[in-house]
Formats: structure tokens, sequence, C-alpha cells
């Protein structure tokens, strides 16, 4: 993105008229492109209070902004614009989206083999809870792990257990009466689901 429009609003009263947008300043830096815009200077004498009307401007970088921070440089800290209702939201415009640095993992193998799942301990202390846990994960894996975290990717029930992984959660609630772990963690990489494991 190298070109963009900017709505632009005067900042004090002046009976709901902008007026004359003048050309942005712009100072491109090398985590961020700070915007800055002037307008004409109103006559003198009292002014109305009505909301000023947005002028649309079309802006033009001359180079990519890439993963730079677009600022809006009346919202700056420091500035007389700062500590006002137009600048709220601080003076960020638009931030570059997050980009995750990791490995998808391929697609799922479906569908699961019930028969690998183990049936629930009636007593489970830490070093039955663990085990009992990765014997789960690795029932669990062939289906869960490269599949969509938007969808349902495991509901398994055996005698007195259920896991279920429902859509969009990173955290489950593991119904287990005997047993003494609680959560199946599910860590996902955009939007796919790339490790599971027990809390």
């Amino acid at each position: 993105m190298s070109i963009f429009t900017a709505h632009v609003e005067r900042l004090g009263c002046s009976g709901g008229v902008t007026g004359t947008v003048f050309d942005p300043q712009i100072a491109l830096r090398d985590d961020e492109v700070v915007i800055t815009f002037m307008v004409n200077e109103l006559p003198d004498g009292p002014q109305l209070c009505p909301g000023n009307d947005q002028i649309a401007v079309e802006v033009d970088l001359g180079e990519p902004i890439g993963n730079r921070t677009l600022v809006d440089g009346s919202c700056v800290s420091g500035t007389a614009a700062a500590s006002t209702g137009a600048c709220s939201d601080g003076s960020a415009r638009w931030t570059p989206p997050v980009v995750q640095d990791c490995e998808q993992p391929a697609a799922p193998a479906r569908p699961l083999d019930r028969s690998a799942m183990p049936l629930p301990r009636e007593a489970a202390g830490p070093d039955g809870r663990d085990e009992f846990g990765s014997e789960v994960i690795e029932a669990l894996r062939p289906i869960a792990v490269g599949a969509d975290a938007g969808a349902v990717v495991a509901n398994l029930r055996a005698l007195r257990w259920t896991v279920t992984v429902v859509e969009r959660s990173t955290t489950t609630t593991t119904i287990t009466p005997d047993l003494r772990w609680d959560r199946l963690v599910v860590t996902t990489c955009g939007d796919v689901v790339d490790e599971i494991t027990f809390d």
C-alpha cells in the first residue's frame, strides 16, 4: 500500500466547515510513517460548533508502507490535539498485520481410531495423570493437529470422560470427575491446530 485516502476534519470550532486542507507533511521513518495535515486559518470572530465535515484527501507516500505503522501526526504525544477527544484512540491509524512465524502442520489424518483411546482410571495420582494424559494426546494428535481451529476437531467419549475442542477455543474444559487434570490446551498457528497438551 502506497496510496490511501485520509478523512481530514478540522479540530476547532468552525461552524461545521473544515475548509481548505493543504498537502500533508509526510515523515518516512524506519518503523512508522507520520502524516500531518494543516487547514486554512479561520477569520477572527466566534464560531459555532456543530461538528465539522470530513474532507477526503488522497495521499501518495511515494513508496509502499510495508511493515510500518501509519501515524496521525496531529495526535502524537506532546501536540496540542493529543489530549482531545479526536485523539482518544491514540495516534496510530493503521498497523501492519502480525505475521505468525510458524510452520503449518500437515492436514490431520482421519478418522480417529477409537480403539486406541485409553479408558479412564479409577484413581490417578501425579504419575497416573501424566501417563493417561500422554495417551489421550497421542490418540487425539492424528485428528487434531493440522485441523482448522474454526471447526470442532475432537469430541471423544469413553466410560467416564469427555474431551471436546470447540470453535476457536484455545483452552477447553475436560470433564474428568475421577482424574486430576482438567484442561486440554490447544495451540494454534494461523487458525490451524499446531499442538495439544494437557495442563
